[in-house]
């Protein structure tokens, strides 16, 4: 299933289905990002036994093949972003795994998906530290 379809079932919509990072349902107050499943904060986990995942870093704001163009997801990301932690919305996340895998934090190369894990998906507490915005998960809901 489409990651648009999954999220037209659930009730979050897109700002761009093409480029957009998250998607946002009004009625729930939710916010859904869709971390790579390799983006595990390895460190943090080790100190803490705590997973957490980086949903969104502040070197993405350009194209890493031109440093000159922004990302277009990144901007709209932020304003997700800022419905978490200025307007009580919460934030939930469904996994992805790329066709490559990515250099944490920050990849060279163009991010694919290859698999949407669309079963299920998590409420997750908000974090920023240093220059990134991190995702703890709290629990887990069945799609």
């Amino acid at each position: 299933m489409s990651r648009l379809a999954v999220m037209t079932r659930l009730g979050f919509t897109f700002t761009n289905v093409m480029w957009s990072w998250s998607a946002v349902n009004d009625l729930t107050q939710q916010v859904m990002f869709f971390p790579w499943d390799c983006y595990l904060d390895r460190e943090y986990f080790e100190r803490t036994n705590e997973r957490r995942y980086l949903i969104l870093h502040d070197s993405w704001e350009t194209n890493p093949s031109n440093e000159n163009t922004l990302q277009l997801g990144y901007k709209d990301a932020v304003n997700n972003l800022n419905r978490v932690i200025d307007n009580g919305y919460g934030l939930t996340v469904m996994f992805q795994t790329p066709v490559n895998l990515l250099e944490y934090p920050k990849s060279s190369e163009k991010a694919e998906i290859r698999n949407l894990h669309s079963a299920s998906y998590f409420n997750a507490k908000l974090f920023r530290d240093g220059e990134g915005y991190f995702a703890t998960l709290i629990s887990r809901h069945n799609t």
